[in-house]
Formats: C-alpha cells, structure tokens, sequence
C-alpha cells in the first residue's frame, strides 16, 4: 500500500506491537510497572525512598535531605524525660510481712499505777509519853515494858564515823515479853537528850556497846547496852528515849546521871 503524500500512513500490526514493547521497557526503566490489561502506573518501593519529603517546610536552611535507605534519628526531647510510675505494687515487688505494732496502754487501766504502799507513813515525830523515873518501868505495848536497869559513867570510845570520845554514860536498858508471843525489837532505838535544852546527845561505840537482839520470846527478858557522849555540866537533866515501834508511842525515862562510877 503506497501512502498519500501530506497525511500520516497508517501502521501496521507489526509496527504497533514493535511500538508497545518499546513502550513497556521504557516504562521499566523509569521504574513504572504496567498491570495487566492496563498502562496505568505503579509507584515502586525505591521511587517512594527517592522521592522528596513533600511536607517539609519552605525556606528551611542548614538541613541535609536524608539519603536513600537510611532512618533518620528521633528528634531529641525539649526537656527531662519522664519516668513512669507505678501506682502500686507489681507482681515482681516482694512481699514484706505486716509488723504488728503493740497497743498503746489504756489510760483508765492500772498498767502504770503506783504499787500499793505495804507500810505506814509518818508525816510527824511519834507522841512521846508522860516521862517516867529511872526506877520506874513504862509500858510500851499491851504485855511489853521497858526500864533503865542501870546508869554508869565512863570514858567514851569514839570508833565509829563522827564519833569523839570524851566523857559519856553507858545505859542498861531492859524489855520484858509478858504475852503468849515473840515481839521482834528490830525497829527498837534509844536516844538520849542532855541538858536543861534537850541537845540530842552523840551516841558512841563503846565501852562495852550492846544492840538488842531481834525479838524476845515470850516470858522473858533481854537487854542492850548503850553509851552517849555527855558532859558532867549536862547531866543533871538526862532523858532517855526508848522507841518501840514506829506506830507506838516513845517511852521516855529522865532524871540525874552519875558523874562518876555507877548509879546506886
């Protein structure tokens, strides 16, 4: 077929199919691949990394475009990052056993009273009884009398802490037991005043210094031997103090002493 001069020939089969092959392989080159039954285009994985980020903010200076195939770094944070906290204990978190704490005491209970007082409590000096002579006994309980037995001066024998010998007196003194029972003298003292003012006499260890015993048995009688530093100018006014019991009344016995030996 011979073509008209001035108008496009008309192509044949062959060349159209020569065409359209063409066509597919440059199609594949430029990274376009062609479905089946169509020509439309299909962008691949390496025309999307190529492809320029169509977001990025114009007029942007000093930023390098990320190349082909590498991740870009997050971007640092702005301020101190936060770390999460639990609100409560996880499974991994040991247990700690519960500690039980002691009760306070209650206030109205007796856990911190004061223990019962066992004695007596004596604000004042015990009332002394009406003085008796020395040859006179004095009851100083029910069925229990005491006596000044004898009087005898002598030189004082300072052995004790705050002793001075000097002149003294030593005083026999007896108790007698005339109940059914033992009355223990463990609380038993004897003190001595001298002078028309009642000074408090030193009491000394010697001579011949004897404590009572602990009781006396009942129907008997025992004694104790007690000496007191007392000058010749105070002894025409002597009282003898003879103090049972805390709870019982002081005996007293008063009169002249001998200056020199033994009372008659």
């Amino acid at each position: 077929m011979t073509s008209q001069p001035g108008k496009p020939g008309r192509m044949s089969r062959g060349q159209r199919a020569a065409g359209a092959a063409a066509l597919i392989t440059v199609l594949g080159l430029t990274g376009w691949g062609v479905a089946a039954g169509s020509l439309a285009p299909e962008p691949t994985t390496r025309s999307a990394q190529i492809e320029g980020p169509s977001s990025a903010p114009s007029g942007a200076s000093g930023s390098a475009p990320a190349e082909p195939g590498s991740e870009a770094d997050p971007p640092a944070p702005n301020g101190p990052a936060s770390t999460p906290t639990s609100s409560g204990p996880t499974s991994s978190d040991p247990e700690v056993p519960a500690t039980e704490v002691p009760a306070a005491p209650d206030p109205g209970s007796d856990a911190f009273a004061p223990p019962t007082a066992t004695g007596k409590i004596i604000d004042e000096p015990p009332p002394v009884a009406t003085p008796q002579t020395f040859d006179e006994p004095a009851d100083v309980a029910e069925g229990v009398a005491a006596r000044v037995a004898a009087m005898k001066a002598v030189d004082g024998e300072a052995r004790g802490i705050g002793e001075v010998d000097g002149p003294a007196v030593q005083f026999t003194l007896e108790i007698t037991n005339s109940t059914t029972e033992s009355v223990s003298l463990a609380e038993a003292v004897v003190n001595v005043e001298a002078g028309t003012d009642r000074s408090p006499a030193g009491q000394l260890s010697g001579p011949g210094a004897t404590a009572f015993p602990a009781d006396v048995a009942p129907g008997q009688t025992v004694s104790g031997v007690f000496v007191f530093q007392i000058p010749p100018e105070q002894r025409t006014a002597v009282r003898v103090l003879f103090h049972y019991q805390a709870v019982s009344p002081v005996a007293a016995f008063e009169g002249p002493v001998p200056l020199q030996g033994e009372a008659p």
